[in-house]
């Protein structure tokens, strides 16, 4: 994390991380050449501390490169409120729910008043889902609907947490959404189906049109047809992949 009063040395160093684990986009510069651009300062001269402006723009351009897809997709798949909290200074997480578009932004928090926070929400009737990969994320976890963990992060946050995602790409928060909406969709048509089904098939036993050898027939046949449909995938590999 870049910060105020950070030397530009330090700076520098927390640039080039985040470019090889993330991948920011600006990486046609090298760490330095971005230090530069940003600040106007040649970071082999300077020794003065970062102010508050300056690192708050370095940290922005170390966005992931996918965030602003992954915030834009996650709205338009039923989320009404992303919102960022972080116990970073107000000036640095700004810069970046603007750059992200998240809908709101709590900087300066502690791990109580995320899980605070949470608890409130839920008081209004809302369903929360919970992201976080730190010690600090733990309380929060416990207290949403769903809490999600990265495997990277904490091993008290994956224990915690309902959900631990394999990958660092942010799609795959849209993709757990897509799983949970046909799994859900299959479910309902599955249900459907058997009771209208089986309804129609006593229906016609109690009318004396089916006999009870044709009836069980048809009845178990169906039962492994709809688990033989519930055995295929929920997503088709250009759902999976769409980004």
């Amino acid at each position: 994390m870049v910060t105020a009063g950070m030397t530009p040395r330090d700076a520098v160093r927390q640039l080039e991380a985040r470019l090889t684990a993330a991948g920011c986009p600006d990486a046609d510069y090298d760490a330095a050449e971005l230090f530069r651009l940003v600040t106007g300062r040649d970071v082999r001269l300077a020794d003065a501390p970062l102010p508050e402006a300056q690192a708050a723009r370095l940290e922005s351009l170390c966005l992931r490169r996918e965030a602003r897809e992954a915030v834009r997709t996650l709205h338009e798949s039923g989320f009404a409120n992303v919102v960022m909290m972080t116990g970073d200074n107000r000036r640095t997480a700004e810069a970046v729910a603007a750059e992200v578009g998240v809908d709101a932004v709590y900087a300066e928090v502690l791990p109580e008043d995320k899980a605070a926070f949470i608890r409130s929400e839920k008081a209004k009737g809302h369903t929360v889902i919970m992201v976080g990969d730190g010690v600090n994320d733990s309380p929060a976890l416990s207290e949403a609907d769903a809490g999600i963990a990265i495997s990277t992060g904490a091993a008290i946050a994956r224990e915690i947490a309902d959900i631990t995602v394999a990958s660092e790409d942010l799609f795959a928060l849209v993709t757990l959404r897509r799983l949970g909406e046909a799994l859900m969709e299959r479910i309902h048509g599955s249900y459907r189906f058997i009771v209208g089904f089986n309804l129609a098939l006593i229906a016609l036993g109690v009318a004396g049109i089916l006999p009870p050898t044709t009836s069980a027939l048809l009845h178990n046949t169906s039962t492994l047809g709809i688990g033989l449909k519930n055995m295929t995938d929920l997503l088709d590999d250009e759902e999976n992949t769409q980004k």
